[in-house]
């Protein structure tokens, strides 16, 4: 019996170390994913002047408070509204929310182009952030789609690489199409509606850039929700209709590989014995035939009911798989009820029956109702889904989100600070900064997107996979308090020296960054307890982000306004070394737990088996029982 519950479970190791990567669905995702950042950050380069031409004020100093209002009006509304994404998703799916999410950031792209004053950029800018709910629902859908564990670390990491890359797509955009009747007078006329809102052309081209996104994710973006995929999907039908007539492309049912995958686990358990007429017409051995009772398997996925079914009715491909199952299904159970001799048999004698060639199990006792793999739908309460590992994760998104998002502001501000040629008072008191060009800090910005590519594809994944999610987080955290405290005494560095010593922070800064936020996500979904509740726990870890994303720009903007003026040029940034210390204490507190809520593999295979274990011991005791009464032939004889 421990024989060939091992072999199973090799078995089952091997088969997930040689799935393949979820390539396909995660490209669909990352061409849906990246249109937001296109969107989201095309407006940087011009909020500024944008502001300005509001002429709210002559004081120049104040515009940049200005700005950062309309800035932080997102992350705010994206706060209020977070968990109640999450929670919708977990009853709708992830599809609707996501093609939803997308639609309002066009919707709030559209409106922000025609704004005329502050208070229109405001609303604008608050409804895309209510109405986008996708930064935790992604979350969640990537932990759906990437079940095998060995997949983790790279499936994490793409989505982190396409916002990068649509940052940098997006701010090539808004600078470049911003006020075009100024920069290209002879294809925008002036008196156009282009020169009556100046900002209107670069929000356009996003929306249709976001329209884009919402189509592709309508024609081929695949529902992940355990309790929602295996529905009907008209959107899904006819993208893989068109990719027939088109590309002559094949679909493949993913009930096929289900039933194939049960097949080959029922003669694996009839060991050496092959049935009647056993035969391949897939990439993998199967059966005619398998019948199951469902009822004592714990299956609880539904199936069409045949009575209900019209002739003139035409089912996809996985629903006629679904009617087979069911006619086998029933054809067991009333075999069972109407053979009382079949009771009485051993179980692996009547699991393979040679004439009707069909597999039979014998009764098995019920699995336990923990069991995810078994109900995976069994509702799972609040209380239960917010354990204390899993809110001191929630409460690292938040910290980590406040000092990052403040790094990102305070960078250009010490990048664009003018020299200071006084010598230093002490060693915390001084001032000064580089003194760069908007060109030369662009250029830097830019550099620094391409490397956190190259280091979130490439190199997060090694070392997730040699060191795992939690010490991989923990080392960067803990990394980040020295490299706060360093940065200000990089203006005090000599001419030669500051270049690569800036570039060598930056490098310290993606690595960083590449490496915590997926970790910390991947920490997350493997404590979610259900699928059921995955989407409402990456919602609150959203929300907690976008809070203090809107908090972090606005407190160390004021330190460093308030530094700056007492001579501590550095007092912002040591003020977000003292958070980032919180964060490094918080994360000696958290544990890594093996995945709960996957619904791949990974998570069934406790309850698988757990489900086969009686068919092992049973046939350990027969094979004992042989052995015995051959033995006292011998004896007699």
């Amino acid at each position: 019996m421990a024989s060939l519950r091992a072999q199973w479970r090799d078995s089952k190791a091997q088969s997930q170390e040689t799935s393949p990567f979820p390539t396909r669905q995660l490209f669909v995702l990352a061409l849906c994913r990246i249109c937001e950042p296109i969107a989201f950050m095309s407006i940087f380069p011009y909020i500024y002047y944008m502001v300005k031409s509001f002429k709210l004020t002559d004081d120049e100093t104040q515009l940049a408070v200005y700005a950062g209002m309309v800035t932080s009006a997102f992350a705010f509304a994206e706060f209020a509204a977070g968990v109640f994404w999450g929670r919708l998703s977990d009853k709708v799916g992830r599809k609707p929310i996501l093609l939803m999410g997308m639609a309002g950031t066009g919707l709030s792209m559209l409106m922000f182009g025609f704004s005329r004053n502050l208070t229109t950029a405001l609303i604008a800018r608050a409804l895309g952030g209510l109405l986008n709910g996708n930064i935790g629902v992604l979350q969640t859908t990537v932990a759906e789609v990437v079940t095998v564990e060995a997949h983790k670390a790279r499936g994490f990491s793409i989505m982190p690489f396409v916002w990068c890359l649509g940052s940098i797509i997006g701010s090539g955009l808004g600078g470049t199409l911003a006020e075009p009747v100024k920069n290209y007078p002879s294809a925008f006329a002036p008196g156009s509606i282009w020169e009556q809102y100046p900002y209107l052309l670069p929000n356009v081209v996003c929306t249709v850039v976001v329209v884009v996104g919402v189509v592709i994710g309508v024609l081929f973006l695949e529902e992940t929700h355990y309790g929602k995929k295996n529905q009907r999907d008209r959107g899904v039908e006819l993208g893989h209709w068109l990719l027939q007539k088109t590309c002559n492309w094949k679909t493949t049912s993913s009930v096929d590989a289900k039933v194939g995958y049960f097949e080959e686990t029922l003669a694996f358990l009839a060991e050496d014995e092959q049935p009647v007429q056993y035969h391949s017409t897939r990439s993998s051995p199967s059966l005619d035939a398998v019948t199951v009772p469902s009822a004592r398997l714990g299956f609880h996925r539904a199936l069409p009911d045949l009575n209900a079914l019209d002739s003139s009715e035409r089912l996809p491909a996985s629903s006629t798989h679904d009617v087979e199952f069911r006619r086998s299904v029933e054809s067991a159970d009333t075999l069972r009820e109407d053979n009382p001799c079949s009771r009485s048999m051993s179980p692996l004698s009547t699991a393979v029956d040679s004439s009707s060639n069909s597999f039979d199990l014998p009764d098995l006792p019920l699995p336990s109702k923990e069991s995810q793999f078994l109900d995976p739908e069994e509702k799972t309460s609040l209380k239960e889904a917010f354990s204390p590992q899993v809110i001191l994760n929630i409460v690292g998104y938040g910290i980590l989100a406040f000092h990052t998002i403040s790094m990102e502001q305070l960078l250009p501000v010490l990048f664009s600070m003018p020299e200071s040629h006084e010598a230093p008072e002490s060693a915390f008191k001084f001032s000064g900064g580089f003194q760069m060009s908007t060109k030369s800090i662009g250029v830097i910005l830019s550099i620094q997107g391409f490397m956190q590519m190259i280091i979130q594809i490439f190199l997060f994944p090694l070392i997730n996979k040699r060191f795992g999610n939690l010490i991989t987080f923990r080392v960067t955290v803990m990394a980040y308090p020295f490299l706060y405290f360093l940065i200000p005494y990089l203006a005090l560095l000599p001419g030669s020296l500051r270049m690569p010593a800036v570039y060598l922070v930056l490098l310290w800064k993606v690595t960083a960054q590449s490496s915590s936020y997926p970790s910390l996500g991947m920490m997350l979904a493997n404590m979610a307890p259900s699928t059921t509740v995955l989407g409402t726990l990456n919602g609150a870890a959203a929300s907690s982000a976008s809070l203090c994303r809107a908090i972090g720009p606005t407190t160390s903007g004021l330190i460093q306004s308030a530094g700056s003026d007492l001579g501590y040029s550095g007092l912002a940034w040591w003020a977000c070394s003292v958070i980032a210390v919180l964060g490094a204490a918080e994360s000696i507190f958290m544990k890594e737990q093996r995945s709960k809520a996957s619904t791949g593999r990974d998570s069934g295979e406790t309850s698988e088996a757990g489900l086969f274990d009686p068919l092992l011991e049973e046939s350990a005791h027969d094979r004992g029982s042989s052995t015995q009464a051959r033995a006292e032939r011998t004896r007699r004889v």
